[in-house]
């Protein structure tokens, strides 16, 4: 699938910071990020929110997102869980072939043990147009899995991650800027027999949305491909071709030997 015109997505609003204080130091949130997902292998969107609150009173003890949604359904509102240092969390949104767009409005609140809160709000995201769907096609070779992706173009960067579900870890990963400088995943250490999950995402960042100057908000348009390692793989379409072409060849001397006599 190809990408024609392709646009950022644009964020409408900034955020604005609004404080309501049970005691005299109100919760602090100094980064929020968001991310929405596009996948080709699930029929909704999903959008994960990420926020990094801190408290000169006590320690946070919950933070929460609301999401208002201008067109389709909304998230309502979920709780975060702490993670890596931030309270993070992922929601289904609408649709994916619905209205079309995932947009809307969010609220962010921290609470701290103290009875705290700081509430930051005016979020406003709408991508102009959306990032295509990409394709993935993969084979194995003698030596890894071969990614045969290159008709995928227009995004900032891209992401090629293996998925073991079983012992839950990404074996390899990999980012690029360009879809053609991804190389081929290897088999260090894969387990003959299991199968993998491949992911081919395609990332396109904001132009903003966030309390500092990290970029971190990003729209992304993702597919999957399930690959089973197999230790003694099926020999590509050219090496059939260079073992026909020598059993011609041999055939040939042969016949031509057995007309000599």
């Amino acid at each position: 699938m190809k990408i024609n015109a392709f646009v950022k997505p644009l964020l409408l609003a900034s955020l604005v910071s609004s404080t309501a204080m049970a005691g005299t130091g109100a919760p602090s949130v100094d980064r929020v990020s968001v991310i929405i997902d596009k996948p080709s292998y699930n029929p909704t969107y999903s959008v994960g929110v990420s926020a990094n609150a801190s408290s000169m009173e006590s320690t946070i003890s919950t933070v929460s997102v609301t999401h208002n949604a201008i067109l389709g359904d909304s998230l309502g509102s979920w709780s975060l869980e702490p993670r890596d240092g931030a309270w993070w969390s992922w929601a289904k949104a609408g649709p994916l072939r619905g209205n079309g767009k995932m947009d809307g409005s969010l609220e962010i609140t921290a609470f701290d043990a103290a009875g705290n809160a700081t509430t930051v709000s005016g979020f406003h995201f709408q991508p102009d147009q959306e990032i295509d769907l990409p394709t993935l096609s993969v084979h194995q070779t003698s030596t890894g899995f071969k990614v045969e992706s290159a008709d995928v173009t227009g995004a900032d960067f891209y992401n090629l991650w293996l998925w073991d579900s079983i012992e839950k870890r990404y074996p390899s990963s990999q980012q690029v800027s360009h879809i053609d400088d991804l190389k081929e995943v290897s088999f260090d250490g894969l387990v003959n027999g299991r199968s993998y999950n491949l992911y081919l995402i395609a990332n396109n960042r904001f132009t903003g949305g966030q309390l500092d100057a990290n970029d971190g908000s990003l729209f992304r348009a993702s597919a999957l491909q399930t690959v089973t390692f197999n230790a003694s793989p099926v020999p590509e379409p050219q090496t059939y071709l260079l073992l026909t072409g020598g059993l011609a060849l041999v055939c040939s001397m042969a016949r031509r030997q057995k007309t000599k006599h």
